[in-house]
């Protein structure tokens, strides 16, 4: 559009709005917050996003590495900015100096972090200074049969996978508590607490096979596999949780790892 015509602005909007966009957009933000106001005052009712885009981020790094200004502040006063005129959520490469968390929680997600230092530095940079963390991991395969049940069932009937990489991103990456605490101390975490949790669970007999062959590497296995063989696979699956079985409600342990810590 030119930058100089608000008009052609708002009818993009208007054809956007007409096409069924579920949200807005302005692109870039800073230099177009007239814009944010316009399309906030057309579509009340439509989520509007600013984009902050990497210029403008630049700029305001570029800046603060010369001690020409406050960067934070800077920061926090563009983003509010934005707000101000109208939008509901902003996309900006500021986020995570921006954002600052009192606690950080997560339930059985952390293992499939692909660079678990990296990220767990990250979630850190997000945190406000003595903010905590909180998540639950799984233990060990052998602490966890019934997690480990299908597989075990399946495999031979499967064909060959690779090794099991104890440290590769999964359901089990985080069973050694040694590793766990020395990724997050090297993440910059400290005050780490790691706490052995056994929680009773059931499930009814009637999700157990639609859970089993979706989920984990069997799920995975069997979505590569012909009709035939997912046909014998799907035959030794409820036989191998016999043992959990009982009035229709399969019941587990789940051995789990509860990890605190302190940014």
């Amino acid at each position: 559009m030119d930058p100089a015509n608000a008009y052609e602005a708002e009818r993009e909007l208007d054809a956007d709005v007409c096409e069924g966009a579920d949200l807005l957009m302005v692109k870039p933000g800073l230099a177009y917050l007239d814009i944010v106001r316009r399309a906030r005052v057309a579509y009340p009712n439509v989520p509007l996003a600013a984009y902050n885009v990497s210029g403008e981020y630049s700029m305001v790094k570029a800046a603060a590495e010369r001690g020409w200004l406050d960067e934070r502040a800077v920061v926090l006063e563009t983003l509010l900015s934005f707000l101000r005129a109208g939008a509901d959520l902003v996309i900006t490469y500021h986020a995570l100096d921006a954002a600052r968390f009192d606690a950080v929680i997560s339930r059985f997600g952390v293992m499939f972090f692909d660079d678990p230092i990296a990220a767990f530095a990250n979630v850190r940079k997000a945190t406000r200074s003595g903010g905590k963390l909180a998540f639950v991991a799984w233990r060990s395969p052998a602490d966890n049969d019934f997690m480990t049940a299908a597989a075990r069932a399946a495999m031979p009937l499967l064909p060959p996978r690779p090794a099991f990489d104890p440290d590769a991103p999964g359901q089990f990456a985080f069973a050694d508590a040694g590793r766990v605490e020395s990724i997050l101390r090297a993440s910059g975490w400290s005050a780490i607490g790691i706490e052995r949790v056994d929680m009773a669970c059931q499930m009814a007999e009637g999700d157990l096979l639609t859970y089993v062959t979706r989920m984990g590497p069997v799920g995975a296995a069997l979505r590569e596999v012909d009709e035939a063989t997912a046909a014998r696979v799907k035959a030794v699956l409820i036989p191998a949780f016999a043992p959990y079985l009982k009035d229709g409600t399969a019941r587990f342990t789940a051995a789990s790892w509860l990890v605190t810590a302190q940014s």
